[in-house]
């Protein structure tokens, strides 16, 4: 592993043998598999880390729970986390490989070791400092002054390899929903800029409650992957779903959200979920500005209400049997992903109920 750095550092500065034996015997080497992290959010950074083969990111988990991703690191480049490496504190960040990733490590204390010892690596450090700082100002210039649009074509015209290889909801997600509305209307440069704009891509595991009872709903949310619900409970404590969605799809108490009313339900991610959420400001900005995505919102709010009042006949006419073949034939996926009392409750009977039905079918 030592020879890809070693024949990455030639083209960077010289060194004599006895130097890069140095480096060598002061290197730690490790592999990472995918989605183990190098740093975790509290620990100390005690490493700086060259990225031999693979993938990795820095990212930061907000109080929502949602992600954001400060950088990527890719082959024959470095990673550490400044603030926690030169200050010796907790970091606010993790280190994750996104992909089976081969990294050699220096600890803090042989980097100052290897300053004193090899003039040409502290001076090759310091190059490394002066282009992260250019890197973080071009950055910051760039949140300030591009659009998202431009945001998006400049990190796809920069780093080609990254894009092709990063995980579709890292930058990837509006796509899905672009493709979904482009199938009802046409949608003009400024309509995808916009867009991608108001759209927030975010990421939930599975049980995490994303919009509690009792209070406003912040966001409309449209699902890329995973299965979601809603539930409120009844007088006897129990939970009763009233909706299950399955990807693709939006979904929130749409009544609350629209009238700024408190919700008598729950918003809960059954399984790990990547959602695109809009607030109820944006979404006005944007229906507001957008033709296209007007007729939209109308669209969708029509097949909400044809939703609501098919489900209401089924469960008035149909037998709990007819309803449970009618829903796994029309949502397959279901089945695999939602627990059993989830889709009884949806269904409205008894688990044991739904049980009896099922072994009825399979035998």
């Amino acid at each position: 592993m030592f020879e890809i750095f070693e024949a990455f550092i030639a083209s960077e500065a010289s060194f004599t043998p006895e130097e890069l034996m140095l480096v060598r015997s002061l290197a730690t080497e490790k592999k990472l598999r995918r989605k183990q992290l190098l740093l975790r959010e509290g620990e100390v950074c005690r490493h700086k880390a060259f990225v031999c083969k693979g993938l990795l990111r820095t990212y930061r988990t907000k109080e929502d729970g949602t992600e954001s991703i400060m950088r990527f690191a890719t082959e024959n480049s470095w990673s550490t986390e400044p603030q926690s490496y030169n200050k010796q504190m907790p970091s606010q960040y993790n280190i994750e490989a996104l992909e089976d990733t081969k990294v050699i490590l220096w600890s803090r204390e042989s980097m100052e070791e290897l300053f004193i010892a090899v003039p040409s690596f502290r001076l090759y450090s310091e190059k490394l400092k002066e282009h992260s700082l250019d890197a973080s100002q071009n950055r910051i210039l760039m949140n300030i002054s591009y659009t998202t649009e431009e945001k998006y074509q400049a990190f796809i015209t920069s780093f080609p390899d990254i894009f092709r290889r990063v995980p579709l909801h890292m930058y990837k997600m509006h796509e899905h929903l672009l493709h979904i509305i482009s199938a009802k209307v046409k949608l003009t440069e400024n309509d995808i800029s916009l867009c991608r704009e108001y759209f927030e891509p975010v990421l939930f595991p599975k049980n995490r409650v994303i919009e509690e009872e009792g209070k406003i709903p912040k966001y409309l949310y449209y699902t890329v992957s995973g299965f979601i619900r809603l539930f409120h409970y009844n007088d006897m404590g129990d939970e009763i779903t009233t909706h299950i969605n399955c990807p693709p799809g939006f979904i929130t108490s749409y009544f609350n959200f629209i009238n700024h009313t408190r919700s008598e339900e729950n918003v809960e991610c059954i399984t790990d979920c990547e959602l695109l959420r809009i607030s109820k400001n944006n979404l006005d900005l944007l229906t507001n500005g957008s033709a296209a995505f007007k007729d939209f919102s109308i669209y969708v709010f029509q097949q909400a209400v044809a939703y609501n009042e098919n489900r209401s006949k089924e469960l008035a006419t149909l037998t709990a049997e007819q309803r449970y073949k009618k829903l796994i034939e029309n949502y397959p996926g279901i089945l695999h992903n939602v627990p059993v009392q989830y889709i009884a409750s949806f269904l409205g009977m008894k688990p044991e109920s739904l049980s009896r039905i099922r072994k009825k079918i399979i035998t």
